[in-house]
């Protein structure tokens, strides 16, 4: 069926258009498909590089902590909680740095009932990554005293799972412990 419309003065005819249910289902298939693969190469390119390679001489990672740690050291709520995480990155990257610069401001911000607490579960969890004696200390005194229930619930699991990775106990749930 055609359908003529008129646009000036020449006559124009226009076809129907169709948009063909499987062709567009089709599309998207390769779509997903080109996706996974490409995430599949990705991730296997990754997996074999070597691990002796660095990313960041050592000069880099001291200039690094020094910013996390001022980042840490800021009253602004969002900075500490992107300073924390940044943390946790580049701790999965460098981690036979110590990161000692960072363990205070993180401890205060952990142990501040007045900062948000969002950013002290996340200093939390940058904490127990560190693995630092200290670092454990300010998590198992805010698993007993913190007036914030999420906070303290946090740090009972982080100071169970802790415990648990020393050999202290079996099972980071208490109902599994005798």
């Amino acid at each position: 069926m055609r359908e003529t419309i008129p646009l000036y003065s020449r006559k124009v005819t226009q076809e129907p258009q169709r948009i063909d249910r499987t062709t567009r289902e089709d599309a998207m298939k390769r779509l997903i498909l080109i996706l996974a693969l490409g995430t599949i190469a990705c991730g296997t390119l990754f997996a074999f590089q070597t691990g002796e390679q660095q990313l960041f001489s050592q000069a880099q990672i001291e200039r690094l902590e020094k910013s996390i740690a001022r980042s840490l050291e800021s009253d602004i709520p969002d900075l500490q909680i992107n300073g924390a995480l940044t943390l946790h990155r580049f701790r999965e990257i460098a981690p036979e740095y110590g990161w000692d610069r960072c363990i205070i401001p993180l401890m205060r911000i952990l142990n501040g009932e007045e900062n948000n607490p969002s950013a002290r579960l996340i200093a939390a969890m940058a904490l127990h990554e560190l693995g630092s004696s200290r670092g454990d200390f300010a998590i198992s005194r805010n698993a007993q005293f913190t007036d914030n229930p999420r906070v303290k619930r946090y740090c009972v699991i982080l100071t169970r799972t802790r415990l648990v990775e020393q050999g202290k106990l079996r099972s980071p749930l208490p109902s599994l412990n005798p």
